[in-house]
């Protein structure tokens, strides 16, 4: 129904989009140009674009392990202590929270 060229623009735009490209982006990098300027600004807009993408992916990885040694330590918890499990979780976010309020009173005094 529409032409190939059509669909693969189409295509491209929604990936660029799903990597964090903006439509402005998007729009610069699907200009027709010529030359070695256009060259040169399509790899700065690419470059700082991977570099970018390489953060996220980091802070993923970093996010997922956190999430592993978080399911590790509620198995461990269910495992040990039954029905009458804890979960860590919640008690390293409410001790974090107390310890945050210790230390405000602390320094307010």
């Amino acid at each position: 129904m529409f032409p190939a060229e059509a669909v693969e623009r189409i295509k491209f735009i929604k990936q660029a989009q799903e990597l964090g490209f903006s439509l402005d982006e998007i729009r610069e990098l699907l200009t027709n140009g010529n030359g070695i300027n256009e060259c040169r600004r399509v790899r700065d807009l690419l470059s700082v674009k991977l570099a970018e993408l390489d953060e996220r992916m980091k802070k993923m990885r970093d996010f997922r392990r956190t999430l592993q040694q978080n399911l590790a330590a509620c198995e461990s918890e269910i495992s040990e202590h039954g029905q009458e499990a804890h979960c860590p979780i919640i008690v390293n976010i409410e001790r974090g929270s107390q310890a945050t309020v210790q230390k405000e009173s602390y320094e307010k005094a």
